[in-house]
């Protein structure tokens, strides 16, 4: 799914990707409640994310349902950001039309230090 077709809601920009060479740009923010919402057509959505220490827990929500977090399991040898990790939303849904809603919250964990996140890629599953 294109970032353009990505409508976002606070400090969010589409930059320049330079530590991961198989990925040219990245959608960032680093605001504690922006959000991003889109439609996809498919089963399933996967995204890709350069992570680490500084990276926020997400707060996520499929077709107007309950919102669930998705905290990144948070490994004491982690670095501070640019460890790549690919994260599955859902694979099982009914095959159509998808709508998508996502925010950020601050990584309050011990070690964790920010609320940056970094999308690589995103990927709706036929």
């Amino acid at each position: 799914i294109p970032f353009e077709q990505v409508q976002t809601n606070g400090a969010w920009s589409v930059d320049r990707e330079v530590f991961h060479p198989w990925f040219t740009q990245r959608l960032y923010t680093w605001g504690i409640h922006d959000s991003l919402a889109f439609s996809f057509e498919g089963r399933g959505l996967f995204m890709v994310f350069s992570y680490g220490k500084q990276t926020a827990l997400l707060e996520y929500s499929i077709d107007d349902g309950p919102w669930q977090t998705y905290a990144y399991e948070r490994i004491w040898w982690l670095p501070e950001e640019n460890f790549v990790n690919t994260v599955k939303f859902a694979d099982d849904l009914p095959y159509g039309q998808h709508k998508f809603a996502m925010r950020m919250r601050h990584g309050d964990q011990d070690g964790f230090t920010s609320s940056e996140c970094k999308i690589l890629k995103i990927v709706a599953v036929q």
